[in-house]
Formats: C-alpha cells, structure tokens, sequence
C-alpha cells in the first residue's frame, strides 16, 4: 500500500509526535511505501531531521510559497507519487486531503486530534464544516472528541477512535528515584494558552503554600499568556516556588524528578503528557477534560476532579504529600495500565486496520 500523509508541519509537537511513532513503526515493520508531505516544510525541524534519519520519504512546500503555489506543487507530487491512501494527520488538512485523493483516484481518511470543537470554531464557519464532513471516515484520538461530534449533524460517515501510543521504550520510571516528603515536586506541562488554565494552577499552589506544605513546580511550556502568568505567579508571592521552564526538550528528565503531575486543562483531546507521566511511574492529578477520566484509573493510576473544583484538587494533592506510598503504589499502577492498554504497537496496528479496510472497499460517498 502506497500512503502519502498532509501535515502541516513537523516541529516538536504531540500530533506531530504520534504520527512520527507511527511512521516509524510502519517503515520497521511493513512493507508499506509511504511519504510524508508536510505544506510548511523546514528540513531542520525535529521530526523532518528525524523522518530523514530513518530515510522516510519527505516532501513538502516551502513556508513562504503562496498558497496557490503550495496546492500546484501538492497535487503534482500526489500525481507523480500515485498513492492508495491520502492521510489527513489533522483537522484543519482534512478537506484538502480528501479532495486531492479525487484528484489521483485513492481514498481519503481524516483525523482530529484535539476535542473537534476547538479545532472547527478556529477553522473558520465554512472550512471548519468542511473539515468535519471529508473525509467521511476519520480517526480521532479520543472518545471526548467523537462525542462532541456526535452532536452535530455534519459530521463523518464513520469515526473510528484510536487513543495515542507511548514509546515505553523511552517513557519508562527511573531506578532508585528517591521519594522524600522534604519537597513535594509538581511538573505541568503544556503551552501558555488560556485552555490550559494555568491560574487553576497559581490557585492550587497558593493553597498548598499557605498551609505550609513545601511544594515546589516545574511548568514546561511556552506561549502567548507567559507574560501575565508571570504577573500573577508574582502577584500571589510564588515566584521562588512556581518555575517557568519554557519549552523543553527534555521532558522525560523532569518527569523522573518529579513525584506528581497537574493537569489543570480546560478540554483536551488524549493528552500525551499524561500518558507519558504515567509511562514514567507518575500519579496524575488532573481536571476532567478530554480523554483523561478514560486513561486514568480513579484512586489507582491517579485523582480526576471535577472542572473548577480546585478545592478538590488541592485535597488530593494533600492527601498524595502525606501518603508516599500511596504515590508509589499509584505510579506502579499507572506504568502496568500504560503498558497494557497504550502500546505504540496496538496503536499502529489499530491505524493499519483502518487502512486496509477503506482502501479494499468502495468509500467514495
């Protein structure tokens, strides 16, 4: 089977890591052809440099082409190439993909990889219906997101979820991390953008601090609200207690380092950084938002609590302080349920399933 993938771009992040993994696993382990064309090509962009390592083939249209230009290169390349199947690696990509796999007689697949609301309201009215109708099969990554588009009437004929794999390989608990009740460590991770909730955070840590508990954070992430985060970590005298990391490249070191991780978001999708907390050995405690009450096991891999309960949240970071066995017995629970559920194997193998079934039957409607 001959695949060509449209993805937008290919710098460091979760969308474009889960199709790197996946990428990887079929050039290892089929014997499918693929290309990855990327519409805003930077050969030195992590997963491009990486694609190239492992002599995947990447196309693509320089950043500053128009876009008229872009699509001409893409179709002659789609031409050129003669692929079975047009992946769509995200939504704003969708009706593109399917109308270029018109264009060369292959089938199309779709994908939406945040909670489908997010994604079509920043698409546009008219493109973000588009993109939620073609291809009229798509794969979402969490069972949120197909809920949220079951209630719409333009939607795909067929959704198919399939939640992102971990590298275990590479997500795995440290040896002889030691567990002290001298410093509670809390990592959050993600961009500076108000879905995030970044002030559930500030509010929780206050809390903490004010009742002496000795708590000390790591937050990995960079975007367009660090400026007044920092202001308000500043306006709550936090500024020697939350740390603002900036983007990192290096999350695995700091979740080893780390005894839990908070989830503050607002909506998600699956969320890699919980996935890749629980590779790690860590207890989660998080917000209900996207697929989080589907990967964590209440009271036994981690703490869900209601959207703005920050009350609640506080609780069971205090109860995660005062119980270091609880915290260690949760983490080796939420490795076991990682490994047992989350595969990079099972996640490939569930992708190439769909594959096989839309390019060996007619889905041309």
């Amino acid at each position: 089977m001959r695949i060509l993938y449209l993805i937008g771009q290919l710098k460091d992040g979760g969308m474009e890591r889960q199709f790197f993994y996946l990428w990887r696993y079929l050039n290892q382990h089929t014997p499918n052809d693929i290309l990855v064309y990327c519409l805003n090509l930077d050969l030195t962009d992590k997963y491009a440099a990486l694609l190239m390592s492992l002599q995947i083939q990447v196309g693509g249209a320089c950043p500053d082409w128009p876009r008229s230009k872009k699509i001409a290169h893409l179709i002659k390349t789609a031409q050129t190439w003669a692929p079975d199947l047009v992946h769509s690696c995200g939504f704003y990509t969708n009706t593109l993909a399917s109308l270029l796999a018109v264009s060369v007689g292959a089938q199309a697949l779709g994908s939406v990889r945040s909670d489908f609301v997010r994604d079509q309201t920043r698409a546009g009215i008219l493109w973000g219906l588009c993109c939620a109708y073609w291809p009229r099969v798509q794969i979402y990554n969490s069972y949120h997101a197909q809920y949220n588009a079951q209630q719409v009437r333009l939607r795909p004929k067929e959704i198919v979820v399939i939640q992102n794999g971990i590298d275990t390989d590479y997500f795995y608990p440290p040896l002889n991390k030691i567990h002290s009740n001298a410093n509670f460590r809390l990592l959050a991770v993600g961009s500076l953008l108000a879905v995030k909730r970044w002030d559930r955070l500030v509010d929780v840590v206050k809390k903490l601090h004010d009742l002496h508990i000795p708590v000390s954070v790591d937050l990995l992430g960079d975007g367009p609200l660090k400026e007044s985060l920092i202001g308000m970590i500043q306006l709550h005298g936090l500024s020697e207690i939350i740390h603002l990391r900036g983007r990192q490249t290096n999350v695995r070191e700091f979740l080893h380092q780390a005894d839990v991780l908070v989830h503050t978001a607002q909506t998600e999708g699956c969320p890699n950084v919980i996935l890749e907390a629980m590779a790690c050995g860590l207890p989660v405690v998080s917000m209900r938002c996207g697929d989080a009450a589907e990967i964590i096991v209440q009271q036994e891999t981690g703490i869900l609590c209601e959207q703005e309960d920050i009350g609640a949240m506080t609780e069971s970071l205090i109860c995660l302080f005062k119980n270091k066995e609880l915290r260690i017995q949760m983490g080796k629970n939420a490795r076991l349920r990682i490994e047992s559920s989350f595969s990079l194997g099972a996640f490939a193998l569930k992708t190439l399933s769909v594959y096989d079934r839309i390019v060996h039957k007619d889905n041309k409607d």
